[in-house]
């Protein structure tokens, strides 16, 4: 294969939404949760909050300014206690149309996380912030 062509299906993989890549729709799913544990475990309020919809986003806010700020609080408060958080699995995938449950094992935990399809991207939409 011609470097040209490797580069190009490099590039159509890292493409956001595009199943072809890594698993479908189960993978994009997958993809969703593994971007808000990243976010969790990096203290990267802007990344996690990209992680929701916009309605659990403004959940999220609640009478801040925005996701972004109180998600940045919380993380502050919470210091380091989330760093391990990229170690979360996701076991299972459940798909009905345009919504999805995700379970996901994390410091011996298990526990769902509901996610819905919004302009075309796979969302958290409902998560249980205490189980983490």
């Amino acid at each position: 294969m011609s470097r040209r062509v490797a580069l190009l299906a490099v590039s159509l993989c890292l493409l956001p939404g595009l199943s072809a890549c890594g698993g479908g729709e189960e993978g994009a799913v997958k993809g969703a949760v593994n971007q808000l544990y990243a976010g969790f475990a990096e203290r990267d309020a802007e990344k996690t909050c990209a992680a929701l919809t916009k309605a659990r986003q403004q959940a999220v806010a609640g009478k801040a300014a925005s996701c972004r700020q109180a998600m940045g609080i919380a993380m502050g408060l919470v210091g380091n206690s989330l760093k391990d958080a990229k170690e979360a699995k996701v076991t299972k995938v459940d798909l009905n149309g345009d919504k999805a449950r995700a379970t996901v094992e994390f410091k011996g935990k298990s526990s769902d996380i509901g996610l819905a399809k919004e302009n075309g991207d796979w969302k958290v939409a409902d998560l249980n912030l205490a189980k983490l």
